[in-house]
């Protein structure tokens, strides 16, 4: 189970990182299958885990513009809603991979990371709900607040990606390790 938190883990590091040369060297889709791998190899124990790996499948599928465009210097109608759409997936992602993790924490039975993680799942949720509801809202309202108010919620999903990365590392490491008894012959 180790292995598959880790492939996650690294899934979603992908996914925050934009290391480009031309083409985003840790591009999405390399991300995106990174995490249902680790999702399939979760499923035997957490049935849940296949559906966050059939999505991140198809995340796969949808990201791909995303190596080959910087979707943060692009200013057209089309590339605005395609980046909306993909927050939008990564989002209902995020949700049914938190939904998995707070399985794994109960099985643990580890009541400081279950509270832990039921917290930043909260708190993931809400400002990336808000930063979409400010994008869609924005657009048709003038006036520096919004800027501010964007640049926030910018901020707070920035930092609340990193504590989802830090969590699922958190999560890999507490891993009750199954010792086998010893056997006298």
């Amino acid at each position: 189970m180790r292995s598959s938190l880790n492939l996650v883990f690294w899934g979603f590091l992908f996914v925050f990182l934009r290391f480009e040369i031309g083409i985003d060297i840790l591009s999405d889709p390399i991300g995106y299958f990174l995490i249902a791998l680790g999702c399939f190899g979760l499923r035997e124990h957490y049935p849940n885990a296949q559906k966050v790996g059939i999505l991140a499948v198809g995340m796969i599928l949808v990201s791909i513009p995303t190596a080959f465009t910087n979707l943060d210097e692009v200013n057209s109608l089309g590339w605005s809603i395609y980046t909306a759409v993909l927050l939008f997936l990564k989002l209902i992602l995020a949700y049914f991979l938190f939904l998995v993790l707070k399985t794994i924490v109960e099985d643990y039975d580890h009541t400081t990371l279950i509270n832990r993680t039921n917290t930043v799942f909260i708190i993931y949720m809400i400002s990336n709900l808000l930063l979409l509801a400010n994008a869609s809202f924005s657009m048709n309202v003038s006036g520096g607040f919004w800027i501010v108010v964007g640049g926030v919620l910018i901020f707070a999903t920035f930092i609340m990606e990193i504590v989802l990365l830090i969590l699922i590392r958190s999560i890999r490491k507490a891993e009750p390790v199954l010792v086998s008894p010893i056997i006298d012959a």
